[in-house]
């Protein structure tokens, strides 16, 4: 059995493999940037798609986005940007 098809079937491995992956090279140097209003929303939307597909949902399911926060059980983009630059 593959590595791929181990972090498939489980979804807590999932969402940890994307914090320490995804969230850490997307937020990489945040403490330095200035922070626009535009550039939070393009972050958080890539946040969300990207857990829309680990959760499995569907656009057309109409989840609202902090249905899909609390189900895979992480904060918004925005709460990540904030604690870095602390």
């Amino acid at each position: 059995m593959g590595c791929a098809r181990r972090i498939q079937g489980n979804k807590g491995c999932r969402n940890a493999v994307y914090q320490a992956i995804v969230i850490t090279t997307l937020l990489y140097g945040c403490e330095t940037w200035t922070l626009y209003r535009r550039s939070i929303r393009r972050l958080e939307q890539f946040h969300l798609c990207c857990l829309h597909k680990i959760a499995g949902i569907k656009w057309q399911d109409r989840v609202t986005n902090t249905d899909v926060l609390s189900t895979c059980g992480i904060t918004g983009s925005e709460a990540f940007l904030l604690k870095a630059q602390l």
